[in-house]
């Protein structure tokens, strides 16, 4: 599949939780409208979560944005204390769960935790976090990242793929397309349980080949269809910032690459880094909302599946 963009369709509010990006947008269909969700950043660099709503039947119109954000930081000293971003939404037994990102920052300058947390629809149609504490958290081989989780619900097994730290950190130095100075060699892995809520995940297993010349590969979005798993996810290399690709699993563990992905622009909103797609389909037309230069800091893109 090849993609045409449509451009930028939405931008930070600019009040004082939202005066740049719309982090990892991450779509759900209510109705007649797809709600999209980010996270936008205050001037400390924190993001909260917020949304914006576009025409079901025109995804890159924009009907409503939110004002103050739906999910806030952590209490001190929590994993998601410095920042939030989601990364799915799961309708599952009448509720809408909310996964997310929590991030906390270290001593060490630009390097920053991230783990999986959630978040549960209340009564009142806002979220509630399910704890204080993530629900992926470290484990032997995994102790900075376990993040991103994306899953897919078979039967009474529910399938977590997630981005997952590795060994080392690699140094930006002044490369100004990038937010951060500092990052970790990252990978995928897939782990499988009975208990979605549950965080004693200690048995992760590394989905293998989607990686060739990158360092680090995260955000996944799977998609099933016809029994093949299809994953898009982003992909960055020492010195080159994000490009979005594509891949396909039979088992959701070993994968293969294919040239289904998204290419940077030669100018404008994503010439730098294309990233964080995200898949949502309406009558049969597949759409991505993802994210552009500096991780998304002037707002949402979208594009349409075409061929």
């Amino acid at each position: 599949m090849k993609w045409e963009k449509l451009g930028l369709v939405c931008k930070p509010n600019g009040n004082w939780w939202a005066l740049t990006h719309c982090f990892v947008p991450t779509p759900e269909v209510l109705g007649d409208v797809i709600r999209v969700y980010f996270s936008s950043w205050d001037k400390d660099w924190r993001g909260r979560i917020g949304f914006a709503d576009f025409d079901i039947n025109n995804p890159s119109k924009l009907i409503y944005q939110s004002v103050d954000p739906i999910l806030d930081v952590g209490e001190p000293g929590t994993f998601d204390s410095d920042g939030i971003c989601p990364s799915q939404i799961f309708y599952d037994n009448g509720k809408h769960l909310l996964y997310y990102v929590g991030f906390q920052r270290t001593c060490v300058d630009k390097v920053n935790l991230a783990f999986s947390g959630l978040a549960i629809e209340n009564i009142n149609f806002d979220f509630q976090k399910f704890s204080n504490t993530p629900i992926l958290d470290r484990c032997v081989g995994e102790a900075f990242i376990r993040s991103s989780s994306y899953l897919i619900k078979e039967g009474n097994t529910t399938k977590f793929w997630y981005t997952s730290s590795e060994t080392g950190w690699a140094d930006h130095g002044k490369n100004n397309i990038h937010s951060w100075t500092k990052y970790p060699f990252y990978g995928i892995s897939l782990i499988s349980t009975e208990n979605e809520y549950v965080s004693n995940f200690d048995k992760p297993v590394r989905c293998t080949g989607l990686k060739k010349d990158y360092i680090a590969i995260g955000r996944p979005w799977v998609i099933k269809e016809d029994n093949v798993y299809k994953m898009w996810y982003s992909g960055r290399s020492a010195t080159v910032a994000y490009d979005l690709l594509y891949a396909e699993s039979e088992d959701g563990i070993s994968w293969v690459m294919e040239d289904s992905g998204m290419k940077k622009s030669d100018s404008g909103y994503d010439s730098e880094m294309v990233c964080f797609g995200a898949i949502v389909t309406i009558n049969g037309t597949r759409y991505m909302y993802y994210n552009g230069n500096r991780h998304g800091k002037d707002g949402v893109l979208l594009a349409v599946g075409v061929g």
